[in-house]
């Protein structure tokens, strides 16, 4: 059988035919890497992908208009990652993509390369992942006579990090990378940290302060010349913060959202408010604040990680009557503290003085979040835990706790009858007095809004010492939740 093999040009073959037989065969082998001759554009583009290059290829080339743009674009700061023999070390560019656009022939309209990657960064997002890999290939080929090409700007700029070190970079250069200053940035000076290794046993560190007005306004001078490994830091515009505020709901003159600043108290913010109404029942004010709910979120989580662990250990052992009941009790008890909604609440203390004056012991300084709810004036003493019926009766100021106690049925016989303690209506709590049952003692005071606890007696239930602060955690939170929940319904 008589076999040939005959080289074809595809390019002639568009202006005239071929003859083609029965059982020819037509390979068309791959471009080798030799000849590759394209460009590749990634990252914020309408249209990313490979093109093709041709020699004297510039960057508006590539990106024609800003329309080939995605809106949030940086477009004072490309790179492209130029490699020009494969497996050979890679030199990264930077590109200027606004200045390119707006002037072709400036030198910020760099030529490209074939195979050269042009990467375009959007201001939000995206940025640092490819730099990391761009710096990855240059730490490859980085060595003591060619140390690593980079440098890094952190702080008040909007993409901080670092970034490829180019011939010639300077400080203004690195702000560019980092995306530009942010609104929040202090541009009267900032610190540049220079590492230099003297020898392969040390390294000495300089700090040089940078003017930084005289950068911007584009003075040479003060716009240093970079080196490699230098770490340019931009601080923040001193007590700058992004618009803290606070809320004054319920009995109040003027209630609603306040803008503060930083130090203001809550005793100002309230005399801005107008103060407190004639109805108000300045006793019973609920604070809240985002940071005391957080530590409140951790505190539960460890008590209950504690109550579950002593619970397993307690399920493992054979138990008696009592020790079934204890079980029983402690798991539910453990669902309640997973249940449990942290609120976050500082007592405070706020006596009207006449309107729009209030008096504040410990006048608290204030933060973004805070919430201040005063509610109007409370007729009613609660009681909750271990009594017959927890419920809530009309003050009256002749009766005592006990007498309240009496009203809800009495005490079970879970009840522990040493450990009642009080609620006050601001989140403070009163506890220690004797109760009748154990004899005569110093009474506790009872007043409008108060809350009184009934908890649940923990000797008979040994094996969870701590039971006795898990409880009162359960029973004050609960009271805070159904204060603020009754104001907001």
């Amino acid at each position: 059988r008589d076999r040939r093999v005959i080289a074809v040009d595809l390019r002639a073959q568009a202006a005239s035919t071929t003859v083609v037989a029965s059982g020819d065969h037509l390979r068309i082998p791959e471009v080798l890497p030799e000849f590759e001759a394209n460009v590749s554009l990634q990252g914020h583009v309408h249209r990313p992908g490979a093109y093709p290059w041709f020699p004297g290829m510039r960057l508006t080339d590539l990106i024609t208009s800003p329309f080939d743009l995605k809106p949030g674009v940086d477009d004072g700061y490309g790179l492209v990652r130029r490699e020009l023999v494969r497996g050979d070390p890679v030199d990264v560019l930077s590109a200027d993509l606004g200045a390119a656009l707006r002037d072709s022939g400036s030198k910020e309209n760099i030529s490209l390369g074939s195979r050269d990657t042009v990467f375009v960064f959007s201001l939000s997002h995206g940025r640092q992942r490819v730099v990391e890999q761009l710096l990855a290939e240059l730490e490859l080929h980085a060595t003591f006579d060619e140390p690593f090409q980079k440098v890094e700007v952190v702080g008040d700029v909007r993409a901080p990090g670092a970034y490829p070190l180019e011939p010639g970079m300077r400080i203004s250069d690195l702000i560019r990378a980092g995306g530009e200053l942010s609104e929040k940035a202090f541009t009267m000076r900032a610190e540049l940290t220079r590492y230099t290794a003297e020898s392969a046993t040390s390294r000495d560190i300089d700090i040089i302060e940078v003017d930084l007005e005289r950068v911007l306004g584009g003075d040479p001078v003060a716009d240093l010349e970079l080196r490699p490994h230098d770490h340019l830091s931009i601080t923040r515009i001193p007590d700058w913060e992004t618009s803290w505020a606070v809320r004054l709901d319920g009995e109040i003159t003027f209630s609603g959202e306040y803008r503060i600043r930083r130090g203001e108290t809550l005793a100002s913010v309230l005399e801005r408010a107008g103060g407190l109404t004639a109805a108000a029942f300045p006793e019973g004010a609920i604070f809240l604040r985002e940071s005391l709910k957080e530590r409140e979120r951790d505190q539960i989580d460890v008590l209950a990680r504690r109550l579950e662990s002593d619970l397993t250990s307690l399920s493992l052992q054979s138990l008696d009557t009592t020790g079934a009941q204890t079980l029983a009790t402690g798991q539910a008890l453990l669902e309640q503290l997973r249940n449990y909604e942290p609120v976050g609440r500082l007592v405070v203390n706020i006596r009207d003085t006449g309107s729009p004056n209030v008096d504040i012991q410990n006048s608290i300084e204030l933060r973004d979040g805070d919430r201040l709810i005063v509610p109007p004036r409370s007729q009613v003493v609660t009681v909750i835990g271990e009594t017959q019926q927890n419920t809530s009766h009309l003050f009256q100021e002749s009766l005592s706790r006990d007498d309240y106690i009496e009203l809800s049925g009495g005490i079970t016989r879970r009840a522990d009858k040493r450990l009642i303690y009080v609620v006050r209506a601001n989140g403070s709590v009163v506890a220690g007095s004797q109760s009748r049952w154990l004899g005569s003692g110093r009474k506790t005071e009872i007043m409008p809004g108060d809350t009184i606890v009934v908890p649940l007696a923990t000797d008979r239930v040994r094996p969870l010492t701590f039971w006795t602060n898990v409880t009162q955690i359960i029973y004050q939170g609960a009271i805070a939740i159904a204060a603020i929940r009754s104001f907001e319904n």
